[in-house]
């Protein structure tokens, strides 16, 4: 399956998320989702559902961490759901002089363009690890599917703190 990657973001790194997604899909053609660009985001009569909804249906996670995260309660919600799910995720710092929280230093940061590049090099030797798109509900995912979910996640992070 080809990998599909929800970027998190915060309202004021709006540029940032959708040149990170054209980036992506230019150089990678990877499959990119960025709510400021879904035309039915607005014509939903639940924003969280269709958050999740979308988070469920991606294989890769990329948070893009700047001093306005910090603020933000949609970001660790997206990373919450995705790192329960398993899935590959990556943080993209977005300042050189801005320090990461606590809790995301479990996670590979990208500081540059070409910690972006080994992050989608990962993705592209990790596509998926076939739970994506399938909710725990409906699934009624077993202890040894979560187990693969999240033994995929830690190889993923693994081995891409070790390249950077």
């Amino acid at each position: 399956m080809k990998p599909k990657i929800f970027i998190s973001h915060k309202k004021e790194d709006t540029n940032k998320a959708e040149e990170l997604s054209r980036y992506i899909e230019n150089n990678y053609g990877f499959e990119t989702y960025v709510d400021t660009l879904d035309i039915d985001l607005n014509k939903m009569t639940s924003i969280t559902e269709r958050i999740v909804t979308k988070l469920r249906g991606s294989t890769h996670l990329l948070v893009i961490f700047s001093e306005y995260t910090k603020k933000s309660m949609w970001v660790p919600f997206e990373l919450g759901i995705s790192y329960e799910r398993g899935q590959g995720i990556g943080v993209f710092v977005n300042s050189r002089y801005i320090s990461t929280p606590e809790y995301l230093n479990e996670f590979p940061e990208l500081k540059s363009e070409s910690d972006l590049d080994k992050y989608l090099d990962e993705v592209k030797k990790y596509p998926s690890y076939g739970l994506e798109g399938i909710s725990l509900e409906e699934s009624k995912l077993t202890v040894e599917n979560s187990l693969r979910g999240s033994n995929y996640a830690r190889e993923f992070i693994d081995n891409l703190k070790s390249k950077l």
